[in-house]
């Protein structure tokens, strides 16, 4: 029962201090150093004394071993989905149509997307036009099931942006 219990402890203490790993990677590479920092903490400190717990176990077993791995993959799952989820990044989308139709711009802006359009020529020298647009990450979904809707031929470029400054997202929530 001992063993039972420990294995279930490690895998819980897996998923929470590699969770907060995830997390933690995620604001530094976003620059927030100080949340990254203290996040880490806390990672950290979990992590040892599940380490700690798991070598001072009397009596040695592989379950001990399967709980600290699962408890791991968990947490890189579990990681994921929060970030997804709670973390607000911004996109750059940029969007080349299949040919000029004045109605994927209209419908873009409709519904809340501000959209900077370029003239641009394709492989034939057929006029096309390259949509700009920035957005928060949660509504990148709806973003391309827009598009494709308006045109299923559109090439779609998706790039993570650092920072943005001005614009339509103090216009728009």
């Amino acid at each position: 029962m001992e063993l039972l219990i420990l294995c279930i402890t490690i895998f819980l203490a897996r998923i929470s201090d590699v969770t907060l790993g995830t997390v933690r990677t995620i604001f530094m590479v976003n620059g927030r150093k100080f949340a990254a920092a203290s996040l880490g903490f806390v990672e950290v400190l979990i992590w040892f004394t599940v380490v700690r717990t798991a070598l001072q176990f009397e009596n040695p077993s592989f379950f001990i071993a399967l709980a600290y791995a699962a408890g791991f993959a968990c947490g890189n799952l579990f990681g994921g989905f929060i970030s997804e989820r709670v973390i607000r990044d911004k996109y750059s989308v940029k969007v080349v149509t299949s040919s000029r139709d004045q109605l994927i711009i209209d419908q873009l802006r409709e519904n809340n997307y501000a959209v900077t359009v370029s003239e641009c020529f394709g492989r034939n020298n057929d006029k096309k036009w390259m949509l700009f647009l920035e957005i928060q990450n949660h509504r990148l979904k709806e973003l391309k099931a827009l598009i494709y809707a308006l045109d299923e031929k559109a090439f779609v470029t998706v790039n993570k942006s650092k920072a943005v400054y001005k614009g339509f997202f103090g216009l728009v929530k």
